[in-house]
């Protein structure tokens, strides 16, 4: 429930234009969203490689 909630706060404050302004949020460009997915699959590509050194 607690979630559910939370997420539909966060849609709402990132959908509806006058609370998005009053929380003043704005789109992330497209080289922040290449740096969170970069960092994102860091992890995972640092464990394959150890688990293809281990082999």
């Amino acid at each position: 429930m607690a979630v559910s909630l939370s997420l539909g706060i966060q849609v709402v404050v990132l959908s509806v234009p006058a609370v998005a302004t009053i929380f003043k949020v704005v789109p992330l460009p497209i080289e922040d969203w290449a740096l969170i997915g970069g960092m994102g699959v860091l992890p995972f590509l640092l464990m394959e490689l150890v688990k293809a050194l281990r082999r």
